[in-house]
């Protein structure tokens, strides 16, 4: 007879597997990173490189480029971007002074 564990851990699989390919909350980052693009066309988020940080180029309000880093993982690129974003667009609104 299996230990209790090993078999808790079979069924939970086993139920991730029925309610879909992925945990309940997981978010699909590829189709994230797609719609964030598709969103902000002159941020450009650079191919990955294995060993390497998330890499994106940002066009700034007053004409500079930052470059945003994650050295984990496409989601936490995006969250930086989104922030980012935010942020830029808050500063371009005409007429608000804060």
């Amino acid at each position: 007879m299996e230990p209790v564990p090993a078999q808790q851990q079979r069924l939970q699989g086993r139920a991730i597997r029925l309610a879909g390919r992925h945990p309940v909350g997981w978010v699909d980052q590829v189709a994230r990173r797609e719609a964030f693009e598709a969103a902000h066309p002159s941020v450009k988020i650079r191919p990955h490189v294995i060993g390497q940080p998330w890499t994106a180029l940002v066009q700034m309000p007053d004409g500079s480029e930052a470059t945003v880093t994650d050295f984990w993982e496409l989601g936490g690129l995006l969250d930086k971007l989104d922030a980012l974003c935010t942020a830029n667009d808050r500063l371009a609104q005409p007429g608000d002074d804060g």
